[in-house]
């Protein structure tokens, strides 16, 4: 099959939740179908010649598209617009010219993260996928409720929510299938883009790359590690969060223990804590996290705002890491709490579970053993893509089914 992927930014390197799908699928893609990635970048800073060349060698085709510049006539259009803001990067007729293009021989194509749902207009003469992933309204409800957010995020939250909304309700329902990564998410689709085709497929985990060496490696003092990209709201929230109310609960009775926090571009906020705390380390940005997985005698995710299955989750998982999370950090996972993970929500329940873990550590290497063979088991790459390639079959036929009518 000639397929058209077009997406919001370039997957090599996999580093967050937007490359890390596509990096998985097209690899998996390109022995069995002609691939075409259309991706974007920003404007003067496209992705390196190597990066690009990983994607070629497999045998994919490469066109890179610039973002937009949104300065600030381009700013005051998208704020009185209807449509979310997030949009507008990408809004470019250079984008629409060249997407209409490609799609012309293409047998099917497909549209991945939210902003890219926008160009089903572009590619309506042949079958479509779209995969925002996550509820993105639902993602907003969520921060409009966090604590402590200000009164300008307030305001562009409660602008962008009823945009939103309304792109989901108008623009889901044209394409032929919907793809989310969560019942939970597709749920809540469903109350306002109702008539829309919704598919479920859960991300996935590369586990034999995360797969944990025996012996397992330890430190002299145990470590409490959480991983993501650290620039996110979210992941900001979750990491001052637990060393704010969380770690002064588990330091009163392990003093020792150490909080890890490794991921890329940390903000401020989360630089701020080792300065405050020697027994606090953030890594930033570093070019291989499994060290960090491997040696942890505790995982936590501690979300308070998400939606969509967390992939760092599931790579603590194929890693074989006992796991503390609350409810919101494996919503829509195949888990199970006391059999893969531990849940807790409040900072005491938080503090007893990780302090339980590391008190008990044949109950700690269980539990790390159980979430490796979940992970495995239910959240392979291969599975992952075997299970898009349905989607694409299915809509296809669909497609052709209705031409002959």
């Amino acid at each position: 099959m000639r397929l058209l992927i077009v997406t919001a930014t370039f997957p090599n390197p996999p580093t967050d939740g937007l490359r890390i799908p596509v990096y998985h699928l097209v690899r998996r893609l390109v022995p069995r179908h002609q691939v075409h990635l259309v991706a974007f970048h920003p404007p003067h800073s496209p992705p390196s010649a190597e990066d690009t060349a990983v994607v070629e060698g497999w045998g994919a085709k490469v066109t890179l598209l610039p973002t937009r510049r949104l300065g600030l006539w381009a700013q005051f259009v998208s704020n009185v617009s209807t449509l979310p803001h997030s949009l507008y990067l990408y809004r470019t007729p250079e984008a629409f010219a060249t997407l209409r293009r490609l799609a012309g021989e293409a047998d099917l194509v497909h549209a991945m993260s939210f902003s890219m749902g926008q160009f089903r207009e572009a590619c309506a003469g042949k079958p479509g996928i779209f995969s925002p992933y996550d509820a993105v309204s639902q993602l907003i409800r969520q921060q409009i409720r966090q604590p402590g957010l200000g009164i300008t995020y307030q305001m562009y939250y409660r602008s962008q929510l009823p945009k939103v909304i309304d792109f989901e309700r108008e623009v889901m329902p044209r394409w032929d299938a919907v793809h989310f990564v969560t019942k939970v998410d597709a749920e809540a689709i469903r109350t306002h883009a109702a008539t829309a085709r919704i598919e479920v497929v859960p991300n996935g985990v590369d586990v034999d790359w995360y797969a944990p060496p025996e012996p397992r490696p330890t430190t002299v003092e145990p470590e409490v590690v959480f991983t993501g990209a650290m620039f996110g709201p979210n992941n900001v929230d979750a990491a001052t969060f637990f060393h704010r109310e969380v770690l002064p609960l588990v330091r009163a009775k392990r003093p020792e223990v150490q909080f890890v926090v490794a991921g890329r571009d940390p903000a401020s906020a989360v630089q701020a804590l080792s300065r405050a705390d020697r027994n606090t380390t953030v890594t930033g940005t570093v070019p291989d996290l499994r060290g960090y997985l491997w040696r942890a005698a505790v995982y936590v995710c501690p979300l308070r705002i998400g939606v969509g299955i967390k992939n760092r989750l599931l790579e603590a998982m194929a890693a074989g890491c006992p796991i503390v999370s609350t409810s919101i950090g494996v919503e829509g996972m195949d888990v199970d709490d006391g059999e893969h993970v531990l849940l807790a929500d409040s900072p005491e329940a938080i503090a007893s579970a990780v302090l339980r873990l590391l008190a008990d550590r044949q109950l700690a290497r269980r539990l790390g053993d159980a979430a490796r063979e979940r992970a495995v088991a239910r959240y392979s790459w291969e599975t992952m893509a075997s299970r898009m390639e349905a989607l694409y079959t299915e809509a296809t036929e669909r497609w052709a089914n209705r031409a002959r009518v």
